[in-house]
Protein backbone atom coordinates (compact mmCIF):
# COMPACT_ATOMS: atom_id res chain seq x y z
CA UNK A 1 0.00 0.00 0.00
CA UNK A 2 1.42 3.07 -0.89
CA UNK A 3 1.69 6.31 1.08
CA UNK A 4 -0.37 8.39 -1.24
CA UNK A 5 -3.31 6.09 -1.48
CA UNK A 6 -3.66 6.87 2.53
CA UNK A 7 -3.83 11.25 1.90
CA UNK A 8 0.14 11.35 2.37
CA UNK A 9 2.56 13.10 0.90
CA UNK A 10 4.80 10.81 -1.38
CA UNK A 11 7.61 12.42 -0.98
CA UNK A 12 7.61 13.00 3.10
CA UNK A 13 5.14 11.13 6.00
CA UNK A 14 5.14 14.18 8.68
CA UNK A 15 4.03 17.98 7.26
CA UNK A 16 6.67 20.56 7.85
CA UNK A 17 5.37 24.01 9.99
CA UNK A 18 6.10 27.11 8.57
CA UNK A 19 4.16 29.79 10.60
CA UNK A 20 5.78 29.51 13.61
CA UNK A 21 5.55 33.40 14.79
CA UNK A 22 7.47 34.50 17.79
CA UNK A 23 7.44 37.98 19.05
CA UNK A 24 9.04 39.13 22.26
CA UNK A 25 7.82 42.73 23.26
CA UNK A 26 9.18 44.23 26.71
CA UNK A 27 8.43 48.10 28.23
CA UNK A 28 9.47 49.97 31.31
CA UNK A 29 7.56 53.20 32.31
CA UNK A 30 8.34 55.69 35.15
CA UNK A 31 5.05 58.27 35.31
CA UNK A 32 5.96 59.27 38.87
CA UNK A 33 10.04 60.14 38.64
CA UNK A 34 12.88 57.96 39.49
CA UNK A 35 11.83 55.70 42.36
CA UNK A 36 9.01 54.04 40.64
CA UNK A 37 8.82 51.74 37.65
CA UNK A 38 6.54 49.54 35.71
CA UNK A 39 7.38 47.02 33.62
CA UNK A 40 5.76 44.10 31.28
CA UNK A 41 7.01 41.81 28.68
CA UNK A 42 5.43 38.94 26.72
CA UNK A 43 6.55 36.67 24.22
CA UNK A 44 6.30 33.19 22.49
CA UNK A 45 8.57 30.97 22.80
CA UNK A 46 8.64 27.42 20.91
CA UNK A 47 9.89 24.15 22.07
CA UNK A 48 11.34 22.02 19.83
CA UNK A 49 11.06 18.23 20.96
CA UNK A 50 12.97 15.56 19.57
CA UNK A 51 10.52 12.57 18.36
CA UNK A 52 11.33 9.19 18.72
CA UNK A 53 9.10 6.99 16.96
CA UNK A 54 9.17 3.47 18.16
CA UNK A 55 9.68 1.41 15.09
CA UNK A 56 8.69 -1.55 17.30
CA UNK A 57 9.96 -4.71 17.58
CA UNK A 58 11.50 -6.99 15.32
CA UNK A 59 10.38 -10.76 15.16
CA UNK A 60 12.75 -11.87 12.23
CA UNK A 61 15.89 -11.00 13.96
CA UNK A 62 17.76 -14.07 16.23
CA UNK A 63 21.37 -14.04 17.12
CA UNK A 64 23.26 -16.93 16.58
CA UNK A 65 23.96 -19.59 19.47
CA UNK A 66 27.27 -19.23 21.09
CA UNK A 67 29.36 -21.81 21.26
CA UNK A 68 33.09 -22.27 22.78
CA UNK A 69 35.60 -24.43 21.10
CA UNK A 70 36.73 -26.98 23.42
CA UNK A 71 40.67 -27.04 24.45
CA UNK A 72 43.21 -28.30 23.42
CA UNK A 73 42.49 -29.04 19.73
CA UNK A 74 39.57 -26.04 18.06
CA UNK A 75 36.19 -27.34 16.15
CA UNK A 76 36.18 -25.07 12.84
CA UNK A 77 32.16 -24.34 12.45
CA UNK A 78 30.54 -22.79 9.94
CA UNK A 79 27.82 -20.08 10.86
CA UNK A 80 24.40 -21.83 11.45
CA UNK A 81 21.87 -19.70 9.45
CA UNK A 82 18.73 -20.79 10.72
CA UNK A 83 19.91 -22.30 14.58
CA UNK A 84 17.20 -25.15 15.89
CA UNK A 85 18.00 -24.88 19.58
CA UNK A 86 16.92 -21.04 19.62
CA UNK A 87 13.89 -19.85 20.55
CA UNK A 88 12.03 -16.46 18.90
CA UNK A 89 11.20 -13.32 20.51
CA UNK A 90 9.00 -13.88 23.25
CA UNK A 91 7.22 -10.27 22.62
CA UNK A 92 7.33 -8.31 19.22
CA UNK A 93 5.82 -4.47 20.32
CA UNK A 94 3.87 -2.55 17.61
CA UNK A 95 5.29 1.21 16.28
CA UNK A 96 4.11 3.84 17.36
CA UNK A 97 1.58 6.03 15.06
CA UNK A 98 2.45 9.82 14.99
CA UNK A 99 -0.46 12.58 14.10
CA UNK A 100 0.93 13.64 10.23
CA UNK A 101 0.42 17.04 10.62
CA UNK A 102 1.74 17.08 14.45
CA UNK A 103 2.56 21.08 15.66
CA UNK A 104 5.25 22.22 17.34
CA UNK A 105 4.33 23.23 21.41
CA UNK A 106 4.56 26.79 22.10
CA UNK A 107 4.65 28.77 25.48
CA UNK A 108 3.06 32.38 26.04
CA UNK A 109 5.17 34.33 28.65
CA UNK A 110 4.36 37.07 30.28
CA UNK A 111 4.86 39.06 33.47
CA UNK A 112 4.29 42.35 35.16
CA UNK A 113 6.53 44.26 37.78
CA UNK A 114 6.71 46.88 39.91
CA UNK A 115 9.64 48.20 41.53
CA UNK A 116 10.21 51.39 44.43
CA UNK A 117 13.35 52.53 45.77
CA UNK A 118 12.14 54.22 50.08
CA UNK A 119 14.50 54.37 52.93
CA UNK A 120 17.63 53.34 50.75
CA UNK A 121 15.72 50.19 50.20
CA UNK A 122 15.00 48.70 46.28
CA UNK A 123 11.48 47.00 46.71
CA UNK A 124 9.65 44.47 43.85
CA UNK A 125 6.72 42.30 43.31
CA UNK A 126 6.18 40.41 39.91
CA UNK A 127 3.48 38.41 38.41
CA UNK A 128 5.25 35.89 36.25
CA UNK A 129 2.86 33.65 34.20
CA UNK A 130 3.45 30.77 31.77
CA UNK A 131 0.42 29.37 29.36
CA UNK A 132 1.98 26.11 27.15
CA UNK A 133 -0.32 25.05 24.12
CA UNK A 134 -0.01 22.19 21.42
CA UNK A 135 2.00 20.29 23.49
CA UNK A 136 2.32 16.78 22.51
CA UNK A 137 1.20 13.97 24.16
CA UNK A 138 0.38 10.16 23.39
CA UNK A 139 -2.28 8.13 23.81
CA UNK A 140 -3.55 4.45 23.26
CA UNK A 141 -5.74 4.83 20.14
CA UNK A 142 -6.74 1.01 20.12
CA UNK A 143 -8.10 1.59 23.69
CA UNK A 144 -11.89 0.07 23.96
CA UNK A 145 -14.38 3.04 24.95
CA UNK A 146 -15.42 3.22 28.83
CA UNK A 147 -19.22 2.06 29.03
CA UNK A 148 -21.27 -0.56 30.43
CA UNK A 149 -20.57 -3.39 27.47
CA UNK A 150 -18.17 -6.70 28.44
CA UNK A 151 -14.51 -5.52 27.63
CA UNK A 152 -14.79 -8.89 24.53
CA UNK A 153 -17.93 -6.96 23.11
CA UNK A 154 -16.50 -3.52 22.93
CA UNK A 155 -14.85 -2.06 19.51
CA UNK A 156 -11.56 -1.14 19.39
CA UNK A 157 -9.94 0.17 16.04
CA UNK A 158 -7.53 -2.74 14.93
CA UNK A 159 -9.53 -5.83 16.75
CA UNK A 160 -6.29 -8.07 16.71
CA UNK A 161 -3.39 -6.04 18.32
CA UNK A 162 -2.77 -4.40 21.83
CA UNK A 163 -2.16 -0.98 22.51
CA UNK A 164 -0.67 1.28 19.77
CA UNK A 165 0.54 4.79 21.44
CA UNK A 166 -0.57 7.68 19.48
CA UNK A 167 1.24 11.03 19.67
CA UNK A 168 -0.38 13.77 19.14
CA UNK A 169 -1.34 17.95 19.96
CA UNK A 170 -3.48 18.37 22.83
CA UNK A 171 -2.09 18.56 25.90
CA UNK A 172 -1.15 22.26 28.11
CA UNK A 173 -0.23 24.08 31.10
CA UNK A 174 -0.84 26.75 32.84
CA UNK A 175 1.54 28.83 35.76
CA UNK A 176 1.26 31.80 37.74
CA UNK A 177 3.47 33.28 40.27
CA UNK A 178 3.80 36.09 42.79
CA UNK A 179 7.11 36.68 43.45
CA UNK A 180 7.80 39.82 46.63
CA UNK A 181 11.26 40.77 46.92
CA UNK A 182 13.65 43.80 49.30
CA UNK A 183 16.88 45.03 48.93
CA UNK A 184 19.53 47.03 50.57
CA UNK A 185 22.79 47.30 50.09
CA UNK A 186 25.33 49.09 52.85
CA UNK A 187 28.63 50.91 52.86
CA UNK A 188 31.93 48.52 52.62
CA UNK A 189 29.97 45.80 50.56
CA UNK A 190 27.22 44.61 53.38
CA UNK A 191 23.70 44.15 51.84
CA UNK A 192 20.68 41.91 52.25
CA UNK A 193 18.07 40.72 50.18
CA UNK A 194 14.76 38.61 50.79
CA UNK A 195 12.02 37.45 48.33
Amino acid sequence: MEASSQGFDPKRIIRNEYNNFAPRLGIAWRPFGGHTVFRTGFGIFYDIVPRAVSAGGAPFIINEPSYTNPQPVPNIILPVVFPASVAGPTTISLPGAVRKDLRDPYSMQYNFTIEHQRWDTGFRISYIGTNTRQGEWAYNINQPVPDNRLYVDKPRMFPRYPAINYTSNGAGHQYNSLTLEAERRFARGLGYQVS
